[in-house]
């Protein structure tokens, strides 16, 4: 356990490296906002439109 596997490792003295972009969240890359607090003093977005 003293021979370090070519290529095989990385050396102890620097950590390994992230993945790009830093690193990811697990709710699968996008984090939704938090909704508004309720009570915050303005009303609610009115809803959406309904076809037809």
């Amino acid at each position: 356990m003293t021979e370090q596997p070519p290529g095989g490792s990385y050396p102890p003295s620097s950590p390994p490296p992230e993945p790009p972009g830093g690193p990811q969240p697990p709710s699968g890359g996008f984090q939704p906002p938090p909704p508004p607090p309720g009570g915050s003093g303005y009303p609610p977005p009115p809803p959406p439109p309904v076809a037809g």
